[in-house]
């Protein structure tokens, strides 16, 4: 299976990463090897967001149908949300997204909030519940069930600014750990369905429209591709196939903060209410894990891949690993019966490395490594952790 024709749901099965089934359309049963993956691609965005000092939290999955009255989501959103009747007859229905909920949780600080201490900074990798046409769904690029990296900053209009100008600084870092490097831009303004003044919605796209320009950032606008509550800038990454994806997003909203009663007191202790910044970098997991799957095919990145080395070892000492490796990430096999079909299946299953160590790699300082069932490299053995790694 070549690279231009690499399928994710194809990489899936024969690595054993995730399946679907129809007791539970659009959503992800994932596997151990699969979920390995989505843990690393977690830690790494976790670490990354401490970095830039995020505060992380959790909100509910299930809320009552008021709130979402409240923040608009009831009249914008409502065809694209499961809701559920209680036994109280109070309706509810499950999170389409994590905006409403985090402000709860900057409202219910047990004092004001002041200007001082903003920004404020909450992440959450949320799960999040949108009814999406059964016909759209399609494999893990489109699902019911999904979770975010998901953010939302809370801050004065001065320093919309800053905070833009750090999300590009951290989004271009996390798009290269990955190895994306071409990435386009775009401004997407107000849609028909929306919320909120003329006067807010312009002073937000200006504000956005200005730190591109600001920062020569080029970027293509376009019209009505905004969220209900504000304008935002959407990143496109593009893969070795020179196929374009949409992934992260930053949004800015003078629209829920008033409508969900958020405050911050002033300088002259007024109270205001703060901008949000709603914002993703990757967007969903399993939409970004489809990506580089279609991306690197079974040629993982080694910090990522479950199926990193196999090691056939018909040694008479036993081969001794000490690697700082993940143990999700190797095997031994130590059973010298049927070499052929026990290679033979390591390589079926895409390890990106199988070694066979024998007598002859007890007594020589290289390790013959084969790439893939295919092509095979030699590796000092003092070498092999660093290489791994």
């Amino acid at each position: 299976m070549s690279n231009q024709k690499m399928d994710h749901r194809e990489v899936g099965r024969i690595m054993n990463l995730f399946h679907i089934q129809e007791e539970a359309v659009g959503s992800i049963f994932w596997h151990e090897n699969g979920w390995f993956i989505y843990n690393q691609i977690k830690n790494y965005i976790r670490d990354v967001q401490s970095k830039y000092d995020y505060k992380e939290v959790n909100s509910p999955q299930l809320v009552r149908r008021e709130l979402w009255e409240r923040s608009g989501h009831w009249d914008n959103y409502r065809e694209n949300m499961f809701c559920i009747d209680s036994e109280d007859s109070i309706p509810y229905a499950l999170k389409p997204m994590n905006c409403a909920c985090h402000i709860q949780i900057y409202n219910h600080q047990p004092d004001v909030i002041s200007y001082k201490n903003l920004p404020i900074r909450y992440s959450e990798f949320g799960q999040c519940m949108r009814n999406e046409p059964s016909g759209s769904l399609s494999g893990l690029m489109r699902v019911r069930s999904f979770v975010q990296d998901d953010a939302h900053i809370f801050c004065m209009e001065e320093q919309i600014k800053d905070e833009v100008e750090s999300f590009f600084k951290m989004a271009k870092e996390v798009y290269s750990h990955f190895g994306f490097h071409d990435i386009k831009i775009f401004l997407s303004g107000r849609p028909e369905q929306s919320a909120g003044s003329d006067e807010q919605w312009e002073k937000a796209e200006e504000a956005l429209r200005d730190i591109c320009e600001e920062n020569r950032i080029d970027y293509e606008y376009v019209s009505g591709g905004g969220a209900f509550y504000g304008p935002k800038l959407e990143f496109m990454i593009k893969d070795k196939n020179d196929k374009e994806w949409q992934c992260g997003t930053i949004q800015v909203d003078f629209i829920l903060p008033q409508r969900l009663n958020a405050k911050y007191s002033d300088k002259y202790g007024q109270l205001q209410n703060p901008v949000i910044l709603h914002r993703a970098i990757l967007g969903s997991f399993e939409r970004f894990i489809g990506i580089l799957l279609e991306n690197f095919g079974f040629n993982l990145p080694n910090w990522l891949n479950p199926n990193l080395l196999a090691i056939v070892d018909i040694s008479e000492k036993g081969f001794n690993l000490e690697m700082p490796i993940l143990k999700e990430q190797y095997v031994i096999h130590r059973d010298k019966k049927d070499l052929r079909q026990i290679i033979k299946k390591y390589a079926e299953q895409k390890y990106q490395y199988i070694l066979v160590y024998g007598k002859k790699e007890e007594e020589s300082s290289e390790l013959p490594l084969n790439v893939l069932g295919k092509d095979i490299i030699k590796i000092n053995k003092n070498e092999l952790i660093s290489f791994l790694k």
